[in-house]
């Protein structure tokens, strides 16, 4: 079993230009939902290695991605003072007067088209946004999963953003962030922010 309370020594967040923020999947008890995943079941333990989860004080704020030994990738929104990161979580629990699963969800959510996406959400998507969701309603991230991964085929697609009040109305898909157009960033962030390794050295006799 993986350790429950790995820290990452080093936090990256997906950019966000563009993006709207009228309902950012934060946990922060607005949206009515208790942070439930709509159309999620538990995952299979341990089966999502890559996720993260971001607390502040105790209480789960957001998701992440794990996408380097030492580095978690998230929403923009998500950075707070003071938060720590968390792997192999599997096992949530409660959070104040919020609930949520105890359990770690997954949902098989269709990814949708460019202009399907333009067109539930005119002058709000950029070429670094995707969208998710199925068109009859029910599947969706929500409350807390900001900053999460979607994952298609083993692959990083997105990183969860935001979408419509409430989680997994018909024909209203999640937002994410265009993980694609980041790939060079996250490269040139985790190069730029390496530990310098020690150099040892054999002292003379």
């Amino acid at each position: 079993m993986w350790p429950l309370a790995a820290a990452i020594a080093s936090l990256t967040v997906a950019l966000s230009r563009g993006i709207s923020r009228d309902y950012p999947k934060i946990l922060n008890g607005t949206n009515g939902t208790s942070g439930f995943l709509p159309g999620g079941y538990t995952c299979l333990p341990h089966s999502q290695p890559w996720q993260a989860a971001l607390l502040v004080r105790g209480r789960l704020l957001c998701g992440g991605v794990l996408v380097h030994p030492k580095w978690v990738l998230t929403a923009a929104h998500c950075m707070k003072d003071g938060y720590t990161v968390h792997l192999g979580k599997h096992v949530l629990g409660h959070v104040e007067s919020l609930s949520y699963p105890k359990t770690l969800q997954c949902a098989n959510i269709p990814l949708r088209s460019d202009e399907e996406c333009r067109r539930v959400y005119p002058g709000k998507i950029t070429t670094n946004m995707l969208c998710a969701g199925t068109k009859e309603g029910g599947k969706d991230s929500c409350e807390g999963d900001s900053g999460g991964p979607l994952v298609c085929n083993n692959t990083l697609y997105g990183i969860i953003s935001w979408g419509d009040f409430p989680c997994g109305q018909p024909n209203r898909p999640g937002v994410y962030t265009r993980v694609s157009q980041y790939v060079l960033w996250i490269h040139e962030t985790i190069k730029n922010h390496k530990t310098p390794e020690r150099k040892w050295t054999k002292g003379t006799q």
